[in-house]
């Protein structure tokens, strides 16, 4: 009987290790976009959690950089913006734009990185380690939390 039973397990694991599912036919994945073009991107609504953020040492809130840099470098001439440190969630008056040659073969990152000469800076990296084809707009529509209370909303268009 139990000979019976481990040969029958045996089968059924050796069964098992042949099966492979069938392959999904979906979208492409957004966070890699998989092919070189030019994308229009802004960033036009910010929420700053006061937690993510540090104060001046006059208590007002210090300003941010944004930046969009590829392989580490900043993208020029417009990689970097400055945000002003306002806390809370809002639309920006006017959107924040770079345009960006989008290569599979490079990595990109968002960076966030308050402006301060005495008091203690913070920054954020988007995503925390670059990777080489990962596209940081692609996640959730352009809706990019980070922190505890902090997210960035970007809009993607591909140049025609």
């Amino acid at each position: 009987m139990f000979r019976y039973l481990l040969i029958c397990f045996s089968l059924l694991f050796i069964g098992c290790d042949s099966y492979s599912p069938p392959q999904k036919t979906s979208q492409p994945d957004p966070m890699r976009p998989g092919k070189a073009a030019t994308h229009i991107v802004e960033l036009y609504k910010v929420q700053i959690g006061a937690k993510d953020f540090n104060l001046s040492s006059f208590g007002n809130p210090l300003d941010i950089e944004v930046i969009f840099k590829e392989n580490g470098n900043v993208i020029s001439p417009q990689g970097i913006y400055l945000l002003d440190g306002k806390r809370g969630e809002r639309i920006l008056n006017k959107p924040m734009v770079w345009v960006v040659n989008f290569d599979p073969n490079k990595n990109y990152q968002i960076v966030l990185k308050e402006v301060s000469i005495v008091a203690s800076a913070q920054s954020w990296s988007i995503p925390g380690t670059p990777k080489i084809g990962y596209w940081p707009i692609g996640v959730n529509n352009g809706h990019i939390s980070f922190g505890k209370d902090s997210y960035l909303q970007f809009r993607d268009k591909i140049a025609e």
